[in-house]
């Protein structure tokens, strides 16, 4: 994920190679980034096929606007790899219709008639909904060869599986884990998970999911200026990065029992861009100091709680500091 922040800022900006490096490292010491690309949960293989799938919709958009041959070549693309993310986990389809809405709201001019028109605002529905449901079924290629067969049985099995998964996800009683939150919580980093924690002679050793407050409500706050400057400036790259953010994210309040803070894993890499323009803003208007003590900051967060994000063994004290008393939520 790394490295394709790095990709969608260079191409977002034009080449701007400070400010994909800076989304980049952002990305890099990002808490929850770190925590969850160590453990073998389906959040982070989510995230970077979705991160892909965006990348691949904006180099369509690209294609769109230089009126090159590729424009479909990259959407596709975008839904092969928005149907992987998918087959990992629904919410894969949130980033699809980010990406979607994007091909069709920033694209290039359309061709000269009615027939232009209608391409450029049904064809990117069309691709991802040919594209995304063949890779979700093929998905299940394993569990075909398993059952030695692609029979009715086998499907009936397969649509059985999703009728749990539908009951599960609609059953408030399935979730009342003390970690629980809502999505309205989750940019707010109101209520991190515990994955482990134990204390032995006074030292810690303790895996935590969540976002450093100080990058994640800055991000909050620079998503909305960036927000603020594509309605005003008509600026593509700013639009994107806010419709892809909000469809990941806005999308979880159709969930009536709730989730977990990583779910909004895969928009870190967005805030992260969003903070890239502002800090490149900065660097324009003789605030390099700035931008070097907000940058330090986060670096100094990091480094302090690392421990906590990797299961090094760190001291009682440290965590009373990191994790104070008063702050209940965070324990």
């Amino acid at each position: 994920m790394v490295p394709l922040t790095f990709m969608l800022g260079f191409r977002m900006t034009r080449g701007n190679r400070s400010l994909a490096l800076c989304a980049a490292f952002l990305v890099a010491i990002d808490f929850m980034s770190v925590t969850l690309s160590r453990i073998s949960m389906l959040d982070m293989v989510l995230a970077f096929w979705m991160m892909a799938g965006w990348y691949c919709a904006w180099r369509s958009l690209e294609e769109s606007w230089n009126r090159m041959p590729g424009r479909w070549h990259w959407a596709t693309m975008s839904a092969l790899a928005f149907g992987v993310a998918t087959a990992c986990k629904w919410n894969g389809l949130f980033g699809a219709l980010g990406a979607c809405l994007a091909m069709q709201l920033f694209s290039g001019p359309a061709e000269s008639g009615s027939r232009g028109r209608l391409v450029r605002w049904l064809a990117p529905p069309l691709v991802m909904a040919l594209c995304l449901p063949l890779v979700y079924v093929l998905s299940y290629g394993p569990f075909f060869q398993l059952e030695g067969s692609l029979g009715a049985a086998a499907w009936q099995k397969i649509l059985g599986f999703h009728r749990v998964m539908i009951e599960f996800r609609y059953d408030a009683s399935q979730f009342q884990h003390r970690y629980l939150s809502h999505f309205w919580e989750w940019p707010l980093v109101l209520r991190p998970i515990w994955f482990h924690y134990q204390v032995e002679n006074r030292w810690v050793s303790g895996i935590v999911a969540f976002g450093s407050i100080v990058f994640w409500w800055t991000a909050l706050l620079y998503l909305l200026e960036v927000g603020l400057n594509a309605l005003s400036r008509r600026d593509r790259a700013a639009g994107f990065l806010v419709l892809t953010w909000l469809c990941q994210w806005a999308l979880w309040a159709s969930s009536t029992t709730g989730g977990f803070i990583y779910y909004v894993l895969p928009g870190v890499p967005l805030l992260a861009l969003a903070t890239g323009l502002v800090l490149d803003d900065w660097l324009g208007s003789r605030g390099r100091w700035l931008a070097a003590v907000y940058l330090a900051v986060l670096s100094a967060l990091f480094v302090a709680y690392y421990p906590f994000l990797t299961g090094l063994p760190a001291s009682e004290d440290l965590f009373t500091v990191l994790f104070p008393p008063w702050a209940v939520r965070w324990r």
